[in-house]
């Protein structure tokens, strides 16, 4: 595989992100090849426990592609969004638990993705955040429904209407995290609580992890539809073209005119 690194060893699959020259930002190759992973998965019986971590030495991922997300148009706006929640909901939807190792800049399409695992491991110098609202969008991968759902509207508003990227003591005290260890000890952690994991009745896992998805499904499938609706409604905005230029071009963003 291009992007991805796996590698299975006694019964943990381990995904490490590699796409450097982006910051494994996630673009529709990328996007495709970590859904074909999951898709592996469903399949290897072998595996008890997944974990998802970084080949970079200073981020798990910057979030989206946003030379890819600034030229979407017409059906491929709302496909790269259904895309995405695929990607998300594979985790979430993934029959054996999947442990998230994250550290520096874990962004957009990186916090979507965390919202999706069922433990989450972060190193101290974990920077947290949806900076959609800088570039005049919102999110597309099921952010918004799941912040709403693990930290409460109050919480999810603030980080969502103001961009602002959390550190690991402030995400940790929200419920978001689960463990904040030094950036040394980030994947030991993770294999740690994973290697307990395994060591139990796979069946007891598995069906443990189904009956919590088994939830509320019919009112998320719900909310994932309606936002991915409505990422399509503002990426055809004038507002949101001349904010991703501002981006792209490294400068502050023009008036807006809701528009």
């Amino acid at each position: 595989m291009k992007f991805l690194f796996i590698e299975e060893k006694n019964h943990i699959l381990s995904i490490t992100l590699n796409r450097p020259e982006a910051l494994n930002a996630f673009h529709t190759p990328f996007i495709l090849e970590f859904l074909d992973a999951f898709s592996q998965i469903r399949k290897n019986t072998d595996v008890r426990c997944v974990i998802i971590k970084s080949i970079l030495p200073t981020a798990f991922t910057a979030g989206g592609d946003i030379k890819e997300e600034a030229v979407l148009e017409g059906k491929n706006i709302k496909l790269f969004s259904k895309r995405g929640q695929a990607c998300v909901s594979a985790v979430e939807q993934c029959r054996v638990p999947v442990i998230l190792a994250a550290h520096g800049y874990t962004l957009g399409a990186g916090l979507e993705l965390l919202l999706g695992c069922d433990i989450t491991v972060v190193s101290e110098d974990v920077k947290i955040g949806i900076p959609t609202i800088t570039l005049g969008e919102i999110p597309g991968w099921g952010g918004i429904y799941r912040l709403r759902e693990a930290i409460g509207r109050s919480n999810a508003l603030n980080l969502l209407l103001t961009g602002k990227n959390m550190t690991a003591k402030e995400a940790f005290h929200i419920g978001l995290v689960q463990y904040v260890v030094p950036r040394e000890a980030l994947v030991a952690k993770a294999e740690e609580i994973a290697k307990k994991i395994a060591s139990f009745a796979p069946l007891a896992v598995e069906n443990m992890k189904t009956a919590i998805n088994g939830f509320d499904r019919y009112q998320k499938n719900i909310a994932l539809d309606m936002e991915s609706d409505l990422f399509e409604a503002v990426c055809k905005t004038e507002d949101r073209k001349q904010a991703m230029e501002a981006f792209l071009q490294k400068r502050s963003p023009n008036a807006f005119y809701r528009k």
